[in-house]
């Protein structure tokens, strides 16, 4: 569907930001959201301003905004009609700096000048906390490759940045965590955040007058420092048939005897288990027992989407002409994806259900059920 994307890259300006929408597809209609962030705003007394509507693109077009120091400028890009609280296809957080003017409000409080910086990954987020001499606001980025430098500003390349976010407020220390916000699979040039995956971070803080600070490390200032890099945790996922339900056995003269292929797959890998059903009646039950089913899936097959799906064969050998098998599948075809919360609150959790209804992949007698699956998720 396209893209949002700052010009240049390490996405700042110096009193003009510049910004490209790219829609792609047949007939792309974007629509962009922006605001400017005032320094010195102090929620809730003064509320941040709402994003507002700028019109709609269907070709590649690069606006620039005049920007104030110190005033963060933000827009966000959706489809059609979506804005502003829709699925986001694209953002970008473009503070106003002061060309060459270093701070060193991010390293001046500790003996060596090592920033009082902790980063704390989980398996689908990254938390941070940062602490400046000065009030400022600040900007966290995640990426896949270490950090460039152009004319002292830190940057990332676009398509290798996994999250980022900013402060709303100015504070003396910034505790902020980094989700990925864009997911929708009609976005081009985004890297997603998984689990298991090595990651740089830059952050960035800027002052009322637009002076900026950045580091890459916990363990000095940049430059000098080495980019450190950190890991997202591995995700396990647990999952059982817990039951399974016959509306029709595709035998009109008999029970049906059946097998069910419970399967759990990820990117690069996959597990399953097979439970008997016989004999097997129409508008019958079958509780599966744990051992029958329980299937565990690990890193790194985990990393991206984790899907499941239950495959039925009534077994139909020896029956009259035509002697063939009837098959049906609860899912999709490919796998049902598993719903995979994201956050530090949401993303482990235990025994959630998720009910797959069946549909024929066979032309015969209709057989027809219904699986219930049992999933939990942990991060290592």
């Amino acid at each position: 569907m396209g893209r949002l994307f700052p010009v240049p890259d390490s996405e700042v300006c110096f009193g003009t930001a510049e910004f490209t929408i790219d829609p792609t597809g047949p007939t792309p209609r974007l629509e962009l959201w922006e605001r400017q962030v005032p320094f010195d705003l102090v929620p809730p007394l003064q509320p941040l301003p709402p994003f507002k509507k700028k019109g709609i693109f269907s070709s590649t077009t690069t606006l620039t905004r005049s920007v104030p120091a110190g005033t963060l400028f933000q827009a966000r890009l959706f489809g059609e009609n979506k804005g502003p609280n829709g699925p986001l296809i694209g953002k970008v957080d473009i503070p106003s700096l002061l060309e060459s003017n270093r701070a060193n409000f991010l390293t001046s409080c500790t003996e060596g000048h090592v920033p009082q910086l902790q980063i704390t990954p989980g398996g689908t987020f990254v938390s941070s906390a940062i602490a400046s001499s000065v009030p400022t606001k600040a900007r966290v980025q995640l990426s896949t490759n270490i950090p460039n430098l152009d004319g002292g500003i830190p940057f990332f390349d676009p398509e290798e940045k996994v999250a980022s976010t900013v402060s709303d407020t100015a504070q003396f220390q910034h505790n902020l965590t980094l989700l990925d916000e864009l997911t929708e699979p009609e976005i081009i040039g985004h890297t997603p955040l998984l689990s298991g995956q090595g990651l740089f971070f830059v952050i960035l803080a800027w002052d009322s007058l637009g002076h900026f600070d950045y580091v890459w490390s916990s363990k000095g200032p940049a430059p000098a420092t080495h980019p450190e890099s950190i890991s997202t945790k591995q995700r396990v996922v647990s999952a059982r048939l817990s039951q399974l339900f016959c509306f029709d056995d595709s035998d009109d003269a008999s029970d049906g005897e059946a097998s069910f292929r419970f399967i759990v797959a990820g990117d690069t890998g996959a597990a399953f288990k097979t439970i008997k059903w016989e004999p097997m009646e129409s508008g019958s039950r079958r509780a599966v027992s744990g051992g029958e089913s329980d299937v565990t899936l690990n890193p790194p097959d985990t990393a991206g989407k984790v899907t499941v799906r239950v495959v039925g064969v009534e077994d139909d050998s020896g029956s009259l002409f035509p002697d063939s098998d009837d098959t049906a599948t609860a899912g999709e075809d490919s796998g049902t994806p598993l719903p995979l919360p994201v956050g530090p609150a949401d993303e482990q959790f235990t025994d959630r259900l998720l009910t797959l209804d069946s549909h024929p992949t066979s032309d015969g007698e209709l057989l027809s059920f219904s699986a219930d699956v049992v999933f939990s998720v942990t991060y290592i």
